[in-house]
C-alpha cells in the first residue's frame, strides 16, 4: 500500500500534509495546528497538548543545508515557538520533521537539536525522517491505512493533472525549439504552425480542470494562458503572409509614396514595441509557471531549465548578450 513516491513527490506543504495524516492516526492526542490570520502557527505544525510534545516540519532547503543562516533560523524558530506555546502547554519534547527522501541528514542537525535541548531544558528532542514516517504508517491498523492511502493517492492524482498539462504544453509550445521562435519574434514574425500551436495551448489550459489546493500554481497557469493569447492575437493586426509560412509586420507601405509617412512609421514602431512586451510577458509567465511546477508538483520539471529572450540581432539588448531573462511583466 505504501509507495515511496508519496515521499519523493512531496515538498514543503505537501510533506506537512502527509505527516499530519499519518501522525493523526499514529500518535494519540496529536493535533495539527492551522495557521491563523497574521500570527500564523507560531512555528507549531502539530502537537500533543497534554504531553507538551511539539513538531515542526522543515522543507529540505531550510534545514538540511549545513549553513550558519539555516541553523540560526532553526534556533530562532524554536525560540519563537517556545515563547508563544510554553504559556499554553509547557514544551517538554521537540521534534524536527524533515523530508530527507530516504537519504539521511548531516550531523549538524542532531547537534543543533542537542543544543536546543540543553539550552531550553527539554526532556527530549529528535528527528523524524521519511523512514520513521513510513514505519509509523506500517504500524497502523489495516482500517487506518485504508483511510489514509486514498487521501495520499488523491494528492498524486491531482499532481498528475498538472504533470499531464505541463508536459503537453512543453510539446505543443515546442519549448525545445524556443530559441528559434524567440528570434523570429525579435524579427517581428511568427510561423503559422507556431501560431496554431499557441492557440492550441491556450485551449488546452482552458479545458483543464485545476485543483483548488494549489492556488499559487493555478494563478501561474491562468497568467500563462492570458499571455499566450495576448502574444498570438497581436499578429491579427498589421501583418501580412509570407509564402504561406510566416506572418510578419506589414511594411509594404514603404514601397510606395505615402503622404502620412510619419504616421505609418509610428504605427509600426508601436506595433513592434507591443510585440516585444508580449514576447517578454510570455517568457516571464512561462518561467513562473515552471517555477511553481517545481515548488508544488515535480522538483526537476523541465530539468530545472528556463527559457529566455533570444536577441542575437541586438535589437533590444545592445549586443551585450544574445539571450536574457525578463525581470517581470511589462
Amino acid at each position: 500500500m505504501w509507495s515511496r513516491l508519496f515521499v519523493y513527490e512531496a515538498d514543503a506543504q505537501q510533506y506537512e500534509n502527509l505527516f499530519i495524516k499519518i501522525m493523526g492516526a499514529y500518535k494519540k492526542g496529536f493535533q495539527p495546528v492551522k495557521p491563523h490570520g497574521n500570527i500564523g502557527d507560531r512555528g507549531n505544525d502539530g502537537w500533543v497538548k497534554d504531553e507538551g510534545i511539539y513538531y515542526q516540519v522543515y522543507a529540505p532547503e531550510d534545514i538540511t543545508k549545513n549553513s550558519l543562516d539555516s541553523l540560526n533560523k532553526a534556533k530562532d524558530d524554536f525560540t519563537k515557538l517556545k515563547a508563544y506555546w510554553d504559556k499554553i502547554s509547557q514544551v517538554k519534547e521537540y521534534y524536527f520533521v524533515v523530508n530527507d527522501k530516504y537519504k539521511g541528514v548531516g550531523p549538524h542537525i542532531s547537534n543543533l537539536l542537542a543544543e536546543i535541548k540543553i539550552t531550553h531544558g527539554l526532556e527530549k528532542t529528535g528527528l523524524i525522517l521519511a523512514q520513521n514516517l513510513e514505519s509509523y504508517f506500517h504500524s497502523l491498523a489495516p482500517e487506518q491505512k485504508t483511510c489514509i492511502i486514498p487521501l495520499l493517492e488523491s494528492e498524486n492524482k491531482s499532481k498528475n493533472i498538472y504533470l499531464h498539462l505541463a508536459n503537453t504544453l512543453l510539446k505543443v509550445l515546442d519549448i525545445d525549439d524556443w530559441s528559434r521562435i524567440s528570434e523570429n519574434l525579435i524579427a517581428n514574425s511568427i510561423e503559422h504552425n507556431v501560431l496554431d500551436n499557441f492557440y492550441q495551448a491556450n485551449l488546452l489550459i482552458q479545458k483543464t480542470q485545476l485543483v483548488a489546493e494549489y492556488p499559487q500554481l493555478n494563478k501561474s497557469v491562468t497568467d500563462l494562458s492570458f499571455y499566450i493569447l495576448e502574444l498570438v492575437e497581436h499578429f491579427n493586426n498589421n501583418t501580412h503572409d509570407i509564402n504561406g509560412k510566416f506572418l510578419k509586420l506589414d511594411k509594404s507601405w514603404r514601397q510606395t509614396w505615402v503622404d502620412n509617412f510619419e504616421e505609418q512609421y509610428q504605427r509600426d514602431e508601436l506595433w513592434t514595441q507591443e510585440l516585444y512586451k508580449k514576447h517578454n510577458n510570455f517568457v516571464y509567465s512561462f518561467n513562473k509557471f515552471s517555477e511553481n511546477m517545481r515548488n508544488f508538483i515535480e522538483v526537476d520539471f523541465y530539468n530545472g531549465r528556463v527559457i529566455s529572450i533570444v536577441d542575437s540581432l541586438g535589437v533590444y539588448n545592445e549586443m551585450q548578450n544574445s539571450e536574457y531573462l525578463p525581470q517581470g511583466i511589462l
